[in-house]
């Protein structure tokens, strides 16, 4: 179980008593049907999915020249005079070569595309954020959970408890008196 998760157990425990003194109005949103069934989130969706299919193509094509320059070095062996062996050593140099560059393309593409994904969710996940706020104060909602994570998204002040808690804490800590440092009211003398 994640912190996320454990927390907002917790916090949904403790609400039972703020709840029978006020409605306490808990909404859960499911974060992958919204990326799935927003206009929003189909065309993110539909972007990604070009990206990647370009990027597939990119490295398909490369593979196919490996593959045809391969089948060239093969009917050249046959073909070739074995004192000549030196053009087939080096043409091999180059199939390897070439299938090097291609596997850093590959991890360079994925890595590219892991960026893309990340960003663009990020930016979904950011006014996804802003309508749940908009919609929770518009409605008095008190508190918006993401079911796959059980993230609290929104949490409205009323239900904030941290200023009191904060409050709490300040009042309770004294200061400790600082060693060598002489109080300025003096102490009381004995008779």
């Amino acid at each position: 179980m994640n912190f996320n998760t454990l927390c907002t157990i917790t916090l949904l425990l403790a609400l039972p008593t703020y709840a029978a003194a006020d409605d306490l109005v808990i909404k859960v949103i499911e974060g992958k049907r919204i990326l799935a069934e927003a206009a929003d989130g189909k065309k993110i969706e539909a972007e990604l999915m070009e990206v990647r299919n370009n990027l597939e193509a990119d490295i398909k094509r490369l593979e196919k020249e490996i593959e045809d320059d391969v089948a060239k070095l093969r009917s050249k062996a046959r073909t070739v005079d074995p004192s000549k062996s030196k053009s087939l050593e080096e043409d091999q140099e180059k199939i390897l070569a070439k299938q090097k560059e291609i596997k850093m393309k590959a991890e360079s593409a994925q890595e590219k595309f892991g960026r893309t994904v990340n960003s663009k969710l990020a930016d979904f996940n950011k006014v996804v954020q802003d309508v749940v706020t908009e919609l929770a104060k518009k409605l008095n909602w008190d508190m918006v959970i993401l079911k796959e994570t059980g993230e609290i998204i929104y949490i409205s002040p009323k239900v904030n408890a941290s200023n009191e808690v904060i409050k709490a804490l300040d009042a309770a800590k004294k200061p400790a008196p600082t060693p060598g440092i002489k109080s300025a009211v003096p102490a009381p003398s004995a008779k």
